[in-house]
């Protein structure tokens, strides 16, 4: 009787066992990119869109500019948290043996920690010294005077600024507008109470211009209003990117300290004067 010859299956299924991935080598394209590819892309997208949004964060960059003590409080906490992540976990044992309870430290706590405590113990000695050198150099700079100067009878300074305001606003008739601050203005020998007619209310602060500039006479005591009508590309009141201190805190120098503006005519035409203070700094 014949026999049914041995089956192949053993065989077959041996070289399946035998088969490999091809190509070979594609291995190494599943792993993951190193970790710093993605941080130094975060990165450049923060300072991008720092650097679009700079008159943002001016109060915070002038603040660090001018408190050079303040780096050295950023340079200890930068040390400690180097110094914490170089112990390993030595600095979290003698942390939990001194508080007798169970603590996480990590390099960033520490130096927050240290960098807070540097920021405290600094700002009161650096603000010190400031306030001392500004009032020595602003005494040294007086003088004094036997008498005051004559006042001119023919246009006498009469008029106060909280009249001037309510001058201003009780003749403004632009209800989608608003009168701003007042400043001494000088218009063809006239002192006037100067104040810009700003946009009112959220909406028209997106959507509307500074529209002129409104001018109190000073020398009178009659109401006497009179503004200059004309739209300002950069006003005062404005959207961010319309407004006076956005234009000069991105094309202007911007390490300095923009004081309250001030609206100035000349022939009709409407200025904004803005000034601004610049830091020095020595050693002694």
């Amino acid at each position: 009787m014949p026999t049914r010859p041995p089956s192949d299956d053993s065989d077959e299924q041996s070289s399946d066992d035998n088969l490999t991935d091809w190509p070979p080598g594609d291995s190494g394209q599943h792993e993951s990119s190193p970790p710093w590819i993605p941080l130094g892309i975060v990165g450049i997208v923060a300072v991008a869109i720092g650097w679009f949004f700079r008159p943002w964060l001016h109060g915070l960059v002038y603040t660090v500019y001018t408190t050079p003590l303040l780096l050295l409080g950023i340079v200890a906490g930068s040390v400690a948290a180097w110094a914490t992540a170089r112990s390993g976990d030595r600095v979290e044992t003698v942390v939990n043996v001194l508080s007798s309870s169970d603590h996480t430290i990590t390099p960033l706590r520490v130096g927050v920690v240290v960098l807070v405590i540097a920021a405290f113990a600094l700002l009161p000695v650096a603000n010190a010294v400031a306030g001392v050198t500004l009032s020595d150099q602003t005494m040294s700079q007086t003088a004094t005077v036997e008498r005051l100067d004559d006042v001119d009878a023919d246009n006498p300074r009469i008029v106060t600024r909280a009249v001037a305001d309510r001058y201003a606003s009780n003749t403004l008739s632009r209800p989608q507008y608003r009168v701003g601050d007042t400043d001494i203005s000088v218009v063809n020998g006239t002192p006037y109470w100067a104040a810009p007619l700003a946009p009112d209310g959220l909406f028209n602060k997106i959507t509307k211009r500074q529209a002129g500039t409104v001018l109190v006479d000073m020398t009178t005591q009659q109401a006497n209003v009179r503004s200059i009508d004309g739209e300002l590309e950069t006003g005062v009141g404005t959207i961010f990117h319309r407004n006076y201190r956005w234009e000069l805190l991105k094309s202007q120098a911007y390490l300095v300290d923009y004081g309250d503006p001030k609206m100035v005519i000349h022939n009709d035409t409407q200025y904004i004067a803005v000034p601004y203070s610049e830091p020095q700094f020595h050693l002694t």
